[in-house]
This record gives structure tokens, C-alpha cells and sequence, in this order.
């Protein structure tokens, strides 16, 4: 029995994941159990699949191949299954501002409600930031080069991929 995916301790922010492999004996019955759900794989020559619905958080995944002479052979998989948009807060500005200043910090705060690792970027005039994510906190100084309205867009994005995005205009 090999499983090719899903890979062991990932993280998806698809319920929906397919569950592949190889088994060594075409005539091999392939199980796949997920909480009280077992399902039999399909099997297409030496290659199975099966797909099966993630719930929220970790899902443990067993695989089990059968021959005719009932001997098995049994994997596990672990996937991380987040739901969950980060969140997302600029608290500075707290809200769309005028100035005449030539520069600005914008401050926020970010997180995962599952505690998946996040990153933050910041979008203005063309250029990127990505400020370090501290403690759950973040700030850029950006320049003003030069007078106009600037739309300064912060995107939380989790490892899932997921993301949150809130503007400030300035």
C-alpha cells in the first residue's frame, strides 16, 4: 500500500480532499475511514481513490488495502482542515484620514481562529510591504511621495491560503 495524498500533517482550506494511491495486487480491496465513515476505494488497475469530506481542524485518515488472502496493510493520514478566514484589524488609522504629514504608521493586529501561521502584506500606490507579525500585531511606516489619495490595503493570508483584506484611505 503506498498513499500518494493526501500528504501526512498537511493543512487544506478545501473540505473536499481525494484520497490516492497504489496498491501491489490489482485483486486488493482499498478501505478509507474517516470518523465513523468507511468507504471502499476505487481501484483502477493498481491505483485507488477515494474522496472523502473534511470536518474543521484535524481529521485522521486511515487507509487499509485487503488481499484475497485477507492480509492487510494500513496507513494513516493527518490533515488540518481550516474553514476559517483570518482576522484582520488596521487600528491605525482607524479610519479613512487626511494629513500633510510625508508619512504614516499603519497598525494592525491579525490572527487565525484555528492559530494556522499568518502573514500580512500591504498594498499602496504599487508597492508591497510585509511587515513582521508580532504577538498577533503589525505595523509599516509607508511615504507619501507625493499630495493625493492613497488607498492602503491590508491582507491577512493564512497558510490555507484564506485571506482578509481591510483599506484605509489616506
Amino acid at each position: 500500500l503506498k498513499v500518494t495524498a493526501p500528504a501526512d500533517n498537511s493543512k487544506t482550506g478545501t473540505s473536499l480532499t481525494d484520497v490516492k494511491g497504489t496498491v501491489d495486487d490489482v485483486n486488493a480491496t482499498v478501505t478509507v475511514k474517516l470518523g465513523n465513515s468507511t468507504q471502499t476505494a476505487l481501484l483502477t488497475g493498481n491505483n485507488f481513490q477515494a474522496s472523502v469530506i473534511l470536518a474543521p481542524k484535524v481529521n485522521t485518515i486511515e487507509i487499509t488495502a485487503t488481499d484475497l488472502a485477507t492480509n492487510t496493510s494500513s496507513q494513516k493520514r493527518t490533515v488540518f482542515y481550516d474553514d476559517q478566514k483570518p482576522s484582520l484589524a488596521i487600528t491605525n488609522p482607524n479610519q479613512d484620514i487626511r494629513t500633510n504629514k510625508s508619512t504614516l504608521t499603519i497598525r494592525g493586529t491579525a490572527s487565525d481562529p484555528y492559530g494556522l501561521a499568518v502573514t500580512v502584506s500591504l498594498d499602496m500606490d504599487g508597492q508591497t510591504y510585509t511587515p513582521a507579525l508580532v504577538n498577533g500585531q503589525f505595523e509599516q511606516v509607508v511615504t507619501f511621495t507625493t499630495q493625493k489619495s492613497y488607498a492602503i490595503v491590508a491582507t491577512a493570508t493564512n497558510e490555507v491560503k484564506a485571506s482578509t483584506s481591510a483599506q484605509r484611505n489616506v
